[in-house]
């Protein structure tokens, strides 16, 4: 099972809503394209929800991963994998994210789709 994983980006809808419509960043929308296209699931990497699926119905937030204590990044960083390995056993993970989302999904095996800046 090949699963995507897309980064969330800082430019977002004002308004509440699902969040594949909610992150407004044209890296964002073509790598969503893309996975809920080519694989068999998809999810978001927040950097202040973790892991977030396409139809979780989220408010606006303006939270930077990169701002983040280390320690804040460890424990994140773990929960993610620990959630994703428990969701997807086996599966193989594609992946369209920043460097800092790319770091913490260590031990996991993935492809890149693409590295996005920023």
């Amino acid at each position: 099972m090949i699963v995507g994983i897309v980064s969330c980006c800082k430019r977002k809808m004002t308004v509440r809503a699902r969040a594949r419509h909610l992150y407004l960043g044209k890296s964002f929308q073509d790598a969503a394209r893309h996975v809920e296209k080519n694989c068999a699931a998809w999810v978001i990497l927040s950097g202040k929800y973790g892991i977030v699926y396409p139809d979780n119905i989220l408010d606006p937030y303006d939270f930077d991963l990169r701002k983040q204590s280390k320690s804040y990044i460890e424990e994140w960083a773990a929960d993610v994998n620990h959630k994703l390995r428990m969701r997807f056993p086996g599966a193989t993970f594609l992946i369209a994210a920043s460097q800092p989302y790319l770091k913490a999904l260590k031990g996991l095996q993935y492809e890149i789709l693409f590295r996005r800046t920023g």
